[in-house]
């Protein structure tokens, strides 16, 4: 699947373009920065960003595991109510942290 012929975002106010910039602000994570932890370009991680793609179900996939929440919160929870729950989640910031600060990437197509 290519990226753009994607998952496509939600109707009922969670998207993941919405949900994604509000995971990298918490992380305290470029743009440029969080297009190389999750490896796609950095026109890929703007155009995702911007809500003009989708990205493939593998890429879902991906930053779902690397920021430790449900696929199906990061594409269709409000990201306030993902705050009050798993995004919100003390143990699982400071674990996605310490990924950050070893420099430890996700693997494309691991589904563990």
């Amino acid at each position: 699947m290519t990226e753009g012929a994607g998952v496509a975002a939600a109707d009922d106010g969670g998207s993941f373009h919405d949900t994604l910039a509000r995971l990298l602000g918490m992380h305290c994570m470029s743009q440029n920065f969080a297009a190389g932890v999750l490896r796609v370009s950095p026109t890929t991680m703007s155009l995702w960003l911007r809500g003009r793609t989708a990205p493939s179900l593998e890429s879902v996939l991906v930053v779902a595991r690397f920021f430790e929440i449900s696929v199906d919160a990061l594409l269709s929870t409000p990201f306030a109510q993902l705050l009050d729950g798993e995004a919100g989640s003390r143990d699982r910031f400071e674990r996605v942290e310490r990924k950050l600060k070893r420099g430890e990437l996700p693997v494309p197509g691991m589904t563990t």
